[in-house]
């Protein structure tokens, strides 16, 4: 079998569930929570990341993405005064991981296109290391870039899609770990105490809080199932289409 066939074997359930394990119960043990932080500053990286890109994708401005070592963050942007431009603004924080979860999963269908992934995450890292982190976010940014490129070139296929999943899996579950981001109407950060981003999107558009964060965390778990669907399908959907 070579290097970029996919694999028929185990080990991608093997590698499920030690992404599992490594993002959802480990955290859990004392003392071993600390060990994982730099995970978690990545999933915080990304969210306000996401918050970035739908700035962007809304035709704001994006002054800067911060990370605090208490694993909260901010991004600073501006796009007017329209309510659904906000409201956009606000989801990307909470839709983004999931969705670069989703892009991830489905570039580690092979074990070669895997490093691909971790390379294309790597250089992502630092482009937004040079020009848009500010404080604390600038060494997560570099540090975890750095680390991608790293595995991306000296890991094998296999191993690399075990990373390819443990990222995935923590940022599109990121969400469900900081119980501020979607089920309290605020959050508090190191820049203080202000209005959740379900809370926003609340102000916005109307609605309570509790309903927009059931929706996106409903959202963000059928955006992990297509992400995992790549994973260990996805190679024979594209050999289906190849027919």
């Amino acid at each position: 079998m070579t290097d970029d066939a996919p694999s028929r074997s185990t080990r991608p359930l093997v590698a499920l569930a030690l992404a599992v394990v490594v993002v959802i119960l480990l955290p859990r043990v004392p003392y071993v929570h600390w060990l994982l932080r730099p995970l978690g500053w990545l999933g915080t990286l990304v969210h306000e990341t996401g918050h970035a890109m739908g700035a962007w994708a809304m035709g704001g401005v994006v002054s800067y993405v911060e990370v605090f070592p208490n694993g909260s963050g901010v991004a600073a942007t501006s796009v007017g005064t329209s309510p659904w431009r906000r409201a956009v603004v606000a989801a990307g924080g909470l839709v983004g991981p999931a969705v670069a979860s989703v892009g991830l999963l489905w570039l580690g269908l092979g074990p070669r296109i895997a490093r691909v992934g971790l390379g294309l995450l790597g250089l992502f890292l630092l482009g937004l290391a040079a020009f848009f982190t500010k404080g604390f976010a600038t060494p997560i940014a570099v540090g975890w870039g750095a680390v991608a490129l790293v595995c991306a070139w000296k890991l094998s296929g296999e191993w690399a899609r075990i990373g390819v999943l443990v990222v995935s899996v923590q940022l599109a579950l990121h969400v469900y770990r900081k119980s501020d981001y979607l089920f309290m109407a605020e959050a508090t950060t190191g820049a203080g105490t202000i209005t959740s981003d379900v809370g926003q999107i609340a102000l916005r558009l109307g609605g309570h809080y509790l309903m927009w964060g059931v929706a996106i965390g409903v959202l963000d778990v059928v955006l992990l199932g297509v992400g995992l669907l790549g994973f260990f399908f996805g190679d024979r959907l594209v050999a289906r289409f190849q027919r």
